[in-house]
């Protein structure tokens, strides 16, 4: 929060990873993390395509169709604000993922080339499993911390969208 409110844009835009890595080093420090487990993992992991094979169950398919409808019902709300090409992206085809307009609510930047640096730099990360296995040690305060001011301006940002129109018996029931 402090380093949201900074003059300084650079600052404001790292505010939730200086956030999130401070939070790390107190953790760190106040032995809330092991990183026994680390040292087990190493190396490069490169993606497998079918390593686990290919069979189709029914059981899946009706697990899938409920998330489904559930990503459905969610995504309505924001769909305005996000692509729709989630599914080529591997995600649920109308997932929105609304914490993604809470980084911009507190950043500030919402260009499209600073999510594909991000992108390439999360897919380069993700061949490291060290690397995925330290962020997997990231104490839940800390990423309840971060976790609660994203879906907070989130929610902000709804208020005020919903506080700019005329709400009437529809609107209240869309809103409901």
């Amino acid at each position: 929060v402090l380093f949201n409110r900074s003059r300084n844009r650079y600052l404001r835009m790292s505010s939730i990873f200086i956030g999130l890595g401070t939070g790390y080093l107190i953790a760190w420090w106040a032995g809330m993390i092991d990183f026994a487990s680390v040292q087990h993992y190493g190396g490069i992991n490169l993606p497998v395509p079918f390593k686990y094979g290919l069979a189709f169950d029914l059981s899946s398919f009706i697990a899938i169709a409920l998330i489904f409808v559930i990503t459905a019902i969610e995504a309505y709300g924001d769909i305005t604000a996000n692509s729709m090409l989630a599914g080529i992206f591997n995600s649920f085809p109308n997932s929105v993922f609304a914490q993604n307009n809470g980084i911009i609510q507190l950043t500030g930047v919402a260009s499209r080339y600073v999510g594909y640096y991000i992108a390439g730099m999360l897919m380069i990360l993700g061949l490291f499993p060290a690397i995925g296995l330290v962020f997997s040690l990231i104490p839940e305060p800390v990423l309840g911390g971060a976790t609660l001011l994203m879906f907070g301006t989130v929610a902000a940002a709804g208020i005020q969208i919903i506080a700019s129109q005329r709400i009437g018996r529809k609107e209240v029931l869309v809103i409901a």
